[in-house]
This record gives C-alpha cells, sequence and structure tokens, in this order.
C-alpha cells in the first residue's frame, strides 16, 4: 500500500499514488485464537513453580551451560488435534497440554501445582484487515483481526471446552485432577461459556492471509505470488494463504518459500510420491 499497490480510494485519501488498484490488498486477514482451561493439581509433580523470578535464572544458566533442563524446551510437547463436531472434514481444534499453569502474559498464577491446554480454534471464518494510517512508513498500521466475528467462533471454542473437560475426567487423571480453576466448574451454559471466551480469548500470533493466492477479484497473487497486474513483482510470506492452515504456520510459510524459491530459479518441481512409487 506504501507502494501505491492496494485499494486505490484507501492509499489516495491517504496521499499516495496508486500504481495498480488491488482491492484485496490488506483484507482476508485471519488468526488462530485460543483459550486456556486450567486445573490444579493433587500430586506436586508440575512445574508452575520454575516460573518464579529466582528459578528462571537458574534454569537459565543451566541452559547456558549444558543446553539441558527446563530451559530446552518450549513445554508444549503434547498435542491433539480433534474435531468440534461431527462431520467435519478436518480437526478445527488444536489442544497443547502444558504441565503448569501459567497466565496470557506468561506469570505464574497463585496455585503452586495445577496443568492446563491451550485450546486453539484453527479454522474460524472471522476476518480481518490491515489499512494505513499514515503514509509514513513510521506511522503503524490499523490492523483488525475481527476475532469472534461470526457465531461459530463461540460455538467451537465451547465444544473444545467440553471436549478438554471430559478428557481431564477421565480415569487417567484422577489421581492428579484439582479444581477446575478457568473457566470453573460452575461455568457451564453457552452464556456463561461465551462470556469467558470473550474475556480470555487471545492470539496464537498466526496471522496470514492478507495477499492471498487466488484468482478472484480479491485475490492479489497466482499460485507464483506474482502480484496480479505488477511486473516483476512476487510475495512469499504467510500473507498469500487464502485460507489458514489447520496447525500452526511455520512449517507451511516455509514450504511456500521454498516452493517460490524454486521457481524464480526455474527449477523443475521435485515428482510426487504417486510418481517415485
Amino acid at each position: 500500500m506504501l507502494s501505491g499497490i492496494g485499494p486505490a480510494q484507501h492509499v489516495n485519501q491517504l496521499g499516495i499514488e496508486t500504481i495498480h488498484d488491488l482491492p484485496g490488498v490488506g483484507k482476508n486477514l485471519q488468526d488462530h485464537i485460543n483459550v486456556n482451561v486450567r486445573y490444579g493439581s493433587l500430586q506436586p509433580i508440575t512445574t508452575t513453580s520454575a516460573l518464579k523470578l529466582h528459578r528462571k535464572a537458574l534454569i537459565g544458566l543451566q541452559w547456558l551451560a549444558t543446553n539441558r533442563g527446563l530451559g530446552a524446551t518450549n513445554h508444549f510437547e503434547i498435542a491433539g488435534y480433534i474435531k468440534s463436531k461431527q462431520g467435519l472434514t478436518h480437526p478445527d481444534l488444536q489442544l497443547l497440554f502444558m504441565p503448569l499453569l501459567v497466565d496470557e502474559v506468561g506469570n505464574a498464577p497463585e496455585q503452586d501445582h495445577g496443568f492446563q491446554v491451550a485450546l486453539s480454534y484453527l479454522r474460524s471464518n472471522s476476518r480481518g484487515h490491515i489499512k494505513l494510517k499514515s503514509k509514513d512508513p513510521d506511522v503503524p498500521p490499523s490492523i483488525v483481526f475481527n476475532y469472534l466475528e461470526t457465531q461459530q467462533d463461540y460455538t467451537a471454542l465451547r465444544a473444545g471446552i467440553e471436549k478438554t473437560r471430559e478428557i481431564f475426567n477421565t480415569a487417567a487423571f484422577r489421581f492428579y485432577l484439582g479444581k477446575e480453576l478457568a473457566p470453573g466448574a460452575s461455568v457451564t451454559d453457552a452464556k456463561q461459556l461465551d462470556h469467558f471466551i470473550k474475556n480470555t480469548l487471545r492470539s496464537t500470533k498466526h496471522p496470514c492471509g492478507t495477499c492471498k493466492m487466488g484468482s478472484d477479484t480479491e485475490s492479489v497473487v497466482d499460485d507464483q505470488g506474482k502480484v496480479h497486474g505488477v511486473d516483476q513483482l512476487r510475495v512469499v510470506d504467510a500473507s498469500i494463504m487464502p485460507h489458514i492452515t489447520t496447525g500452526n504456520t511455520n512449517a507451511p510459510t516455509i514450504m511456500l518459500a521454498e516452493k517460490i524459491a524454486d521457481m524464480v530459479r526455474g527449477r523443475s518441481p521435485l515428482p510426487s510420491e504417486t510418481q517415485l512409487h
């Protein structure tokens, strides 16, 4: 947009000369969103105490000296993908288990021992946008995600909370499962759960989609990352995803870069698995 490629009306309003009118630039913003389901632990086996300041310092020193210890893991070592309802072709919920309690900014709560699941909704229909506030590149843009724009987001996350509760209330957790700390055992009906979701929801930091690949009127690039209507210009990052991936975006973004790098260099694509066999 700062270069004059984007919705003509928007860039012209900011005094930027339109090089190419491309309405889709900045639209289709997507992200994964999550809430945390937390429980106390009946057994003193979790690592919540590691979040205390003096423990963090010791953990850091241990990692620097030996590359081992609690600093050598991201603590998201157990993950699962499930469906929020029957009939879906793909899982739409990701459950990331952590053997500790931590709030949305990384601080430990007063509870000494506990565990939680970061419950992410992966296939939201909500769409946001990015717009410029100024033609000055040092001025941050306006970024509006429109989280929870559709009722489907609430419905899926409510189902995910219930399914997480079902998992923790199985016999395997009976020896460990303490009090439900969030949302709380008394939070059961749709209105209460929606209130919890709205007030604790956070980004999984997987933004993408604002220069989407495709051929419709709101697409920005073609299947080689070339910007429609502009010669010798490509976009090669997560913004060209037309739909967010059902899982973390890091590896898919690397794949996009590798594929388009081969196209730029004129390399033939690798044979498909069926050709290999």
